[in-house]
């Protein structure tokens, strides 16, 4: 899955594990969209790389379940990677401005340490030292303090006690919600 492989901040870059050995090639499947780089979230249109055996095998379940996205899905996809790139590097600019946002809004609170993203646009905070169940700390977030973050037990057992925020949204959205969140932290820290 590598979906985010264009949005990586500065110092950071994406290798994709087939490009380790021939071997690891031939034992990878790559499964990318375009709905990360090129913003085309819910059109559903993407790719997959891998050994032609087990692309025929994909195919074969593919044609019963799919017919394909529209035509006019296709064009809009062809135009975003054999157009112009710019756009990309805007947007990943953004978003590590955005990122850059959270970890100054979080740097401060108590029992609490935000982990800089290397990619993507969400970043992770470490809450274990608020000792609660990361589920009761997001459900807490919600209805005391009117803010929605992600609990890492959703991610399985080796993130709990971390929090999945958001830096998608941009704007008035993210500076609210990240002053709502640290207040929310800072209480449930106190």
């Amino acid at each position: 899955d590598e979906i985010y492989e264009s949005i990586c901040y500065p110092g950071h870059h994406h290798r994709t594990p087939a490009a380790l050995s021939d071997d690891a090639r031939q034992r990878t499947i790559i499964v990318n969209s375009l709905s990360k780089t090129y913003s085309m979230t819910g059109w559903r249109v993407g790719f997959c790389a891998a050994p032609a055996e087990v692309i025929s095998a994909m195919y074969l379940v593919l044609q019963q379940s799919s017919r394909g996205p529209a035509t006019f899905v296709q064009d809009a996809a062809a135009a975003a990677l054999d157009g112009p790139q710019e756009c990309v590097l805007e947007m990943v600019s953004e978003y590590g401005r955005r990122r850059e946002l959270v970890i100054a809004a979080l740097t401060d609170v108590p029992r609490v340490e935000v982990l800089s993203p290397e990619g993507g646009f969400f970043a992770m905070a470490d809450a274990r030292n608020l000792e609660q169940p990361s589920n009761e700390i997001r459900r807490s977030l919600l209805v005391d303090h009117g803010v929605v973050v992600m609990h890492g037990g959703a991610y399985g057992p080796s993130a709990e006690g971390t929090l999945r925020i958001s830096f998608a949204s941009g704007g008035d959205n993210l500076a609210r919600g990240l002053e709502f969140l640290a207040n929310g932290l800072r209480a449930l820290g106190s």
